[in-house]
């Protein structure tokens, strides 16, 4: 029998004396043996500082803050000798103060004492008063002078501004400031009061620093109310100065739905407790919602439409003159719109027939022609309904530009649409009139939009005259 193939035997590999660390000889053949990278990166990752590496770096820090503590004994050291020695007869704080005064020392002292920006740190008067008065005016340069000066967060602003208890009710803190500054400047004491109701949502809140619940009707003590009832508007108070400019709100309380009995005690409270603080308020602005019509004819208003029945201001409680009343132009506006477009038509003084028709086919053909007409009718102005808090779409639907889109319909044009248009041109041309005429804001616009003078008093009055007949 053959004999049996014995097995191979390893052949080992001997690293020859003269070859590299990273080389392998194999039947004379010599291999690199190359070290991956992820292999190098594995050692050095391994690497960390000895024990000796930390222990001096401790010794050089602890060596630096010994150094930095003897520094300033000898500092504060030097300073008690000299005043010892009467070499150093005021602090730095005193002689800023011979120097300078006001904002200025307000600005060394600042820096000086809050050189380090910390949490909580202390602020002078000075500075208070300069960083509200800058972020009130520019929230922007604020956090630009910011960076230069260290002045407080924004945030430190709201906590000083909000640190007035606002509980519903007149806020005789903010009279009293506002008296102050009458006394300085008498063109502050003349102004205009507003009022208005916003909805607010119906729900109780627990107020944890009061530990009662809040959302209920409150008056402020002025009325009394049902406390188990919730509140569903806010109704605020504004005072607006005549000549010059400032505004602030002086109260607010939670109704549900107030009735005209108890908004007039409430106008008068106001009226009252405003003169007390040196006021004269000539006017009194609202909505034109049916409870604000009915508190003016309970202060002794009359809206008739003859103008010389029509009364139009009322006593002033304590006070020997009279206060106008003013319905926001905005408002009255936005109703003479939703009347026109709810009942789709209506007579004019004079008989004839104001169609809210014309201008839905005013609509109608700009979208076909594709052409407009010099105005900014659209289809958010014909389904107003879905816009109807937008003043501008109001304003835009009842503007001179319309009326004359409907006017060159149909003189120009003689569309047959448009042939029957013309109570509904001069109508939508009053109202544009009447609006531009109380809603004038620059000192130097033309035509209707010109402040009411003396000058052209007597053509203002023809037109409202010829609007009540």
């Amino acid at each position: 029998m053959p004999k049996a193939k014995s097995a191979r035997r390893p052949i080992a590999y001997v690293k020859p004396p003269n070859v590299a660390a990273n080389t392998v000889s194999k039947r004379n053949e010599t291999f690199n043996i190359k070290e991956h990278s992820y292999c190098k990166k594995a050692k050095t990752a391994t690497k960390s500082p000895t024990k000796a590496k930390l222990r001096k770096k401790i010794k050089t820090l602890q060596q630096k803050l010994r150094r930095r503590n003897l520094k300033i004994c000898s500092l504060t050291g030097l300073i008690k000798d000299m005043r010892n020695m009467k070499l150093l007869e005021k602090a730095p704080a005193e002689l800023l103060q011979d120097q300078f005064s006001g904002l200025t020392l307000g600005m060394f002292q600042n820096q000086i004492k809050n050189s380090v920006r910390k949490p909580g740190g202390r602020r002078y008067n000075e500075i208070k008063k300069f960083a509200l008065t800058l972020h009130f005016y520019s929230p922007k340069a604020y956090l630009f002078v910011r960076k230069v000066l260290n002045l407080p967060h924004p945030a430190s602003l709201r906590n000083w501004q909000s640190s007035v208890e606002c509980e519903p009710g007149f806020f005789k803190d903010v009279l009293e400031n506002l008296a102050l500054q009458v006394a300085n400047n008498t063109n502050m004491s003349d102004c205009a009061l507003m009022i208005e109701a916003m909805a607010i949502r119906k729900q109780m809140i627990y107020d944890k620093s009061k530990a009662k619940f809040t959302g209920f009707v409150d008056y402020g003590g002025c009325i009394p109310e049902n406390s188990e009832e919730q509140a569903s508007e806010a109704l605020g108070f504004l005072l607006v100065g005549l000549r010059s400019h400032w505004k602030t709100p002086i109260g607010y309380f939670l109704t549900n739905k107030t009735n005209a009995v108890i908004l007039a005690s409430l106008v008068k409270s106001a009226l009252s407790l405003v003169a007390d603080f040196g006021f004269r308020v000539w006017s009194l602005t609202c909505d034109g919602t049916a409870t604000n019509f009915e508190t003016l004819w309970l202060l002794g208003c009359s809206f008739t439409p003859n103008y010389d029945k029509m009364v139009v201001s009322f006593k002033h409680p304590t006070r020997p003159y009279n206060a106008h009343s003013i319905l926001d132009a905005c408002h009255m506006v936005k109703l003479a719109r939703n009347t026109l477009g709810d009942y789709g038509k209506f007579l004019s003084g004079s008989g004839h027939v104001i169609s809210w028709e014309y201008i839905e086919k005013l609509c109608k053909l700009q979208d076909d022609e594709g052409l407009t007409l010099a105005n900014k009718i659209g289809i958010n102005h014909i389904k107003w309904q879905q816009h109807k808090m937008k003043v501008k779409y109001a304003v835009q639907t009842l503007s001179s530009s319309v009326a004359k889109a409907l006017k060159f319909l149909q003189s120009d044009l003689k569309h047959a649409d448009f042939q029957n248009c013309g109570p509904t041109v001069d109508f939508i041309t009053t109202i544009d009139k009447l609006f531009d005429i109380l809603n004038s804001r620059y000192a130097y616009a033309r035509g209707f939009k010109h402040p009411i003078k003396m000058q052209n008093l007597e053509s203002i009055e023809k037109i409202f005259i010829a609007t009540s007949e």
